[in-house]
């Protein structure tokens, strides 16, 4: 069976933008904030492609101790 409550622990720390919000701000500040939604969209997919990588190792590693069972 897979490490449930690791998984579960990092897949709770995935995190999201608020693309409404930053929507918004672009349009009231004629786009400049496009700069910083950008910056934060980058950031926060790094972030969770790091957890996906993490939970993907763990999954492998499950699934080959299966295997050798």
């Amino acid at each position: 069976m897979f490490p449930i409550e690791e998984v579960q622990k990092l897949l709770a720390s995935k995190k999201s933008v608020n693309h409404i919000l930053h929507a918004i701000l672009t349009v009231i500040t004629f786009g400049l904030w496009g700069i910083v939604w950008l910056c934060c969209f980058a950031f926060v997919s790094q972030h969770n492609g790091q957890i996906d990588d993490k939970v993907r190792i763990i999954e492998m590693a499950q699934l080959s101790q299966q295997a050798s069972k």
